[in-house]
């Protein structure tokens, strides 16, 4: 939640009292996961880590980020890690 908040707030520039709201409603729809898989070392950011040891265990077909650095790995197993516009075009060619 905490870097939820942070780009929120530096990389989309929103206001305080926005983010707030944008975080408490997100928080009333999740579902908190442990996992009980190991952390992977992978990454050079290592909460990064903990994202590729998530979607391990859920067995997610994609990670979504923006973040550069993640999206060199690639991927992770069978996982594929891309960017959102990425996703996007992958996903919309499927019906194309």
């Amino acid at each position: 939640m905490n870097e939820f908040h942070r780009v929120l707030e530096e990389k989309f520039k929103i206001p305080e009292e926005k983010i707030y709201s944008k975080v408490s409603s997100f928080k009333e729809n999740l579902e908190y996961i442990k996992p009980k898989n190991a952390i992977p070392d992978i990454c050079k950011d290592k909460d990064d880590n903990n994202v590729c040891q998530l979607a391990e265990y859920i067995t997610a077909n994609y990670i979504i980020t923006g973040d550069k650095a993640f999206q060199e790995i690639q991927n992770f197993g069978n996982i594929k890690i891309v960017s959102p516009r990425d996703f996007w075009i992958e996903k919309n060619s499927q019906f194309n």
